[in-house]
């Protein structure tokens, strides 16, 4: 932890900083109260168990309260420029006035971008999923049937940040496939129709249908 936190502040203390290694850092944090012995996995006794699942509870935890907090930035965001008469990220030509001023501030071209931008009906639906994404995935933590859905989701929305916006956050997409993708908690028998029906608020519709 103290080697990466060290790394980290030496790599941002050059003019540009750089979020993609924040949530290592909290991680590293965390994986710091592994109880001794947990890899141990045949000789380990119930109370390493406990506190090694806790751990990793606990890593799902913080990697998806970052994403919700991100989402409830948005949301937020876009009601106080609602409310001033901006355009926000939620109007039909949002994203694609995002993108069109990140692309021009970098003076580059990416393999989405100006597509999305010509077609911002499609980025519109692009960024409405990512909120719901982003927005229900502390939620997520305690539906371990999601967890391997979300996790997709969420690596297929870094991807796509890379190939419209040229922001990479590949180490978030590592943690995403180890801890949630890999997720101890997800059930051993899981159907299709289950995970349909766990989905925050398309569940509750279609319950209520």
């Amino acid at each position: 932890f103290v080697s990466l936190l060290e790394f980290v502040a030496f790599k941002n203390s050059f003019v540009l900083i750089s979020h993609s290694e924040h949530l290592s850092i909290l991680l590293s944090f965390i994986l710091i109260f592994l109880p001794s012995g947990w890899q141990s996995v045949a000789k380990v006794n119930k109370s390493t168990k406990f506190e090694t699942l806790l751990v990793f509870f606990s890593c799902q935890a913080f990697i998806l309260l970052t994403y919700t907090m991100s989402g409830i930035g948005k949301i937020i965001t876009s009601i106080t420029q609602f409310l001033g008469g901006k355009v926000h990220i939620l109007a039909p030509q949002g994203l694609a006035m995002t993108i069109a001023d990140r692309l021009l501030s970098i003076d580059t071209t990416t393999y989405l971008g100006e597509w999305l931008i010509e077609h911002y009906y499609v980025s519109l639906l692009l960024m409405l999923g990512t909120v719901y994404l982003q927005f229900f995935s502390l939620f997520v933590l305690f539906i371990p049937s999601l967890h391997q859905l979300w996790a997709c989701g969420l690596i297929l929305f870094h991807v796509g940040v890379f190939l419209t916006l040229k922001i990479s956050f590949w180490e978030n997409c590592l943690w995403l496939i180890l801890f949630m993708l890999y997720s101890p908690f997800i059930p051993k028998y899981l159907s299709w129709k289950q995970t349909i029906m766990d989905l925050p608020l398309f569940g509750w519709i279609l319950a209520k249908i």
